[in-house]
Order: C-alpha cells, then structure tokens, then sequence
C-alpha cells in the first residue's frame, strides 16, 4: 500500500471487510468474530447467533455470558499517571509501567513509519502490538499502594509516549 487515496480506501475496505464497522457479518474474513461483536457480546451479555427473524440475520440471543464485574474484571484505577505509581511499595509497578511506555513508544513510531514510508514493517508493527497486550495483561495482575500504604487497585499502563 502507498500513500495515495486508493490505497487509504483499500485500507479502509480491509477493515470493513474484518468486520470492524461492518453491519453485513459479525465475521471477519479470517471466519473469527470481529472486535466490534466480540465487545457487543460483553454488553449484550449474551452470544452472537444467527437470527432468520433479523434483518441482519444475528442477534444477542445466544447463551448467556456468565461472568461477575468483581470477580472476573480487574479493579484497574481510573484515570491513572504515573503520579499514582510513586512510593517505595510501587517500585515494581513503575519499572513495568516505564517498560510499557518505552516499548508502546516504539510501537507507535513503528506504525508511523510503516504508514509513512514502507509497509513493509506492518508485521513487525503487529507482533508489537501482542508483546503490548503481554505486558499491559502483567501490569494489570499487579498491586497499587496509595501513600497510606493501603491497596487502591490494580495497575494499569499510563500510555505515554517517550519522546
């Protein structure tokens, strides 16, 4: 893909045909659920299915999404900085969260460069983004102690980009 409109609609039209912002199929081309349904499921709190009665031909109908807010979400801090992983008790916490920004850093220039000047590095983008996911899932089974010394939540990435 370069960088004219024909290759931003191509583009465009992969993601739609994923399945991401498509309202023709749940499925994306790969025969997976797209990220969109996947997530309407959670909200629904039901499966997709196929539905004859629909105009879409699916609906949330399926089997019932068993799963407890406090028992299977992680009671990550709202609105989290760097700020909150202070303190002798979050050492740990805060090398992770360093290593997340440095890494989400290089992951975003990784992108931009693919977009910009060769599509070669789309892959290596992509493996990125899993060693991402790997490394916010860790932050996520860690421990926040406010200055009291009391538990506040579970950690969570701040997101920021190292310039």
């Amino acid at each position: 893909m370069g960088n004219d409109t024909a290759s931003a609609l191509k583009a465009i039209n992969l993601t739609i045909s994923q399945g991401e912002g498509s309202t023709s199929s749940p499925v994306d081309t790969d025969g997976t659920l797209s990220h969109y349904y996947r997530f309407a499921q959670v909200f629904h709190r039901r499966a997709i299915q196929g539905d004859a009665n629909e105009e879409v031909g699916f609906s949330y109908t399926g089997a019932e999404l068993a799963w407890s807010e406090h028992e299977d979400v992680y009671p990550i801090i709202d609105n989290i900085t760097a700020a909150a992983y202070e303190g002798e008790q979050n050492i740990y916490v805060r090398m992770l969260n360093e290593d997340f920004n440095r890494f989400y850093t290089e992951m975003l220039d990784c992108l931009q460069y693919a977009f910009t000047d060769t599509t070669d590095l789309i892959r290596e983008c992509v493996a990125m983004m899993t060693v991402l996911k790997e490394k916010q899932q860790a932050m996520h089974l860690q421990p926040v102690y406010g200055a009291d010394g009391k538990w506040i939540g579970s950690a969570s990435p701040t997101y920021e980009y190292q310039l």
